[in-house]
C-alpha cells in the first residue's frame, strides 16, 4: 500500500511537469497500533516553514478492520485538538 501510493503521486508528479504536494507515507509492520498511532499525531506533520499551512491526513489499515476503527477515533482525536489550537489537520 505504502509504494502503491508513493507511485501514483510521482506518476501524477511526473505527468503534470511539476510538484503540487506534500505527502508522507510510512508503514510500521513490527510496532503495536498505539505506538504509531502516536508517531502519526506527533511526528507526522509538515515543517513548521512549509509552505503548505493545512494538510490532510489519512490512514489505512489493510486486512485489519479492528485497527480501522481504533485508527478513526485517532484521526478524529487529532482534529478535536488540532480544532481546539486553531490549527487544521
Amino acid at each position: 500500500m505504502h509504494d502503491a501510493v508513493d507511485h501514483c503521486v510521482v506518476e501524477k508528479e511526473l505527468g503534470a511537469g511539476e510538484s503540487d504536494c506534500l505527502l508522507m507515507t510510512t508503514w510500521h509492520t513490527d510496532e503495536r497500533l498505539d505506538e504509531t498511532l502516536w508517531f502519526f499525531s506527533m511526528l507526522a506533520i509538515p515543517a513548521e516553514s512549509h509552505v503548505f499551512a493545512d494538510f490532510e491526513r489519512f490512514a489505512v489499515a489493510v486486512g485489519a478492520p479492528e485497527w480501522a476503527v481504533q485508527m478513526g477515533r485517532a484521526l478524529a482525536e487529532i482534529k478535536r485538538e488540532s480544532s481546539e489550537a486553531g490549527n487544521v489537520h
